[in-house]
């Protein structure tokens, strides 16, 4: 779960660089926030599937895991799980923090305007929407990407020279890779991602 928010909030750092840098060498960055939105979907999709490889590459270890805490991430669907809480916390948070600046009033820096009577209904929503997409496209994507990972079939106990005993993880052969299927399903998470990001901005300018 903490592994979900950090990556999340890392999407926003990175997309925050990429502003503060074309903020500083161009003036008219500002009449492009739409760029850095769809940017934000890129960054957060590569990062999410960072967040992935991380988390698949961390499984030999959790052998040396307590029995309770291996039952609760022994496969795909739980590490998703787990991870999309984490996405779904961080945007939350992101989201709600946002809000509270908002219903602070027109005086507040970067605010234009009064604020419109329905702000915390319409942004409650938008974020309890925003959270829950998080959730699942972490969900599916972690599941499209399932296929790629190869399978820890056992344990094999090894006695080193010290008298001791390592803990070696028995992995088959790789993963059969990504399929037709899969591949589709990759495409539908970041397509409608963007497609909510698109639908979000449409919002603001109507």
């Amino acid at each position: 779960v903490v592994l979900g928010i950090f990556s999340y909030f890392v999407s926003l750092v990175i997309t925050s660089i990429f502003y503060t840098i074309i903020n500083s060498l161009f003036s008219s960055s500002a009449s492009i926030l739409w760029l850095f939105a769809f940017l934000n979907v890129l960054i957060q999709e590569i990062i999410r599937y960072l967040t992935f490889k991380l988390v698949i590459s961390a499984r030999p270890s959790f052998i040396y895991l307590k029995d309770e805490e291996k039952h609760s991430l022994d496969s795909v669907r739980k590490l998703s799980v787990a991870v999309g809480v984490g996405f779904c916390i961080g945007a939350a948070v992101f989201n709600s923090l946002n809000l509270l600046i908002y219903s602070s009033g027109p005086w507040v820096f970067g605010i234009d305007g009064e604020t419109s009577p329905n702000l915390f209904l319409y942004s409650s929503l938008k974020t309890s929407a925003v959270s829950i997409l998080n959730f699942l496209w972490t969900v599916m994507l972690f599941k499209s990407l399932e296929s790629t990972v190869p399978r820890i079939e056992g344990v094999d106990r090894t006695v080193s020279g010290d008298g001791g005993s390592n803990v070696v993880p028995v992995r088959n052969n790789s993963g059969s890779g990504l399929s037709r299927t899969n591949s589709i399903w990759v495409i539908i998470v970041v397509g409608s991602h963007f497609l909510n990001t698109a639908v979000s901005l449409l919002q603001g300018v109507f």
